[in-house]
This record gives C-alpha cells, structure tokens and sequence, in this order.
C-alpha cells in the first residue's frame, strides 16, 4: 500500500473533474487508477510510459476525452507517490 499525494495543480484539476457532472465516467476510470496507484504502485498497468524526467504515466479514455495521468515515488518517503500532473493528453 502506498499514499497517494497530489502536487498542487494536480490536485485542482482532480477537483474540477469530480465537480463536472458531465465527466462523471472519465472521473471513475481517473479513480480507479488511482486507487490501483495506492493498492499496487508497482503494476505494469500504472507503467505505461516513461520520461526521462522519472515520471511515470497512465493514460486514460473515456467520450468525453483523454487524460493522462503523471506520477512518480515521492523523492524522500518510501512508501507514497505523488502524481505530478493530471490532465489532456495532447499527444495522444
């Protein structure tokens, strides 16, 4: 088990997306995610890409859109993550 953290912006957005009553299925697929995140962060599923700035990253589609989720183990406590960055996935 991990604890999730949020950085700032990426906190935000993950409010915005919960408020829209119109994203309420992306919202879900978001969650499961990161739930997956904090039960088993070292799932293949929540290793689909890789920056060479360490983050890892999770795609994730729904109708209304795509997001992508980024993350990486926090830089000084072992068992958290922190997701960096939540939002349009512009690449795919």
């Amino acid at each position: 088990m991990a604890t999730v953290s949020f950085d700032a912006a990426a906190d935000e957005a993950m409010s915005r997306l919960e408020a829209d009553p119109a994203a309420r299925r992306l919202c879900s697929r978001v969650q499961a995610v990161l739930d997956l995140l904090e039960s088993d962060p070292g799932s293949s599923r929540l290793r689909q890409l890789r920056y060479t700035n360490g983050l890892w990253g999770v795609v994730v589609v729904s109708t209304i859109g795509t997001v992508v989720i980024l993350w990486e183990p926090h830089p000084t406590e072992p068992n958290e993550v922190v997701v960096q960055y939540l939002g349009p996935a512009s690449f795919a």
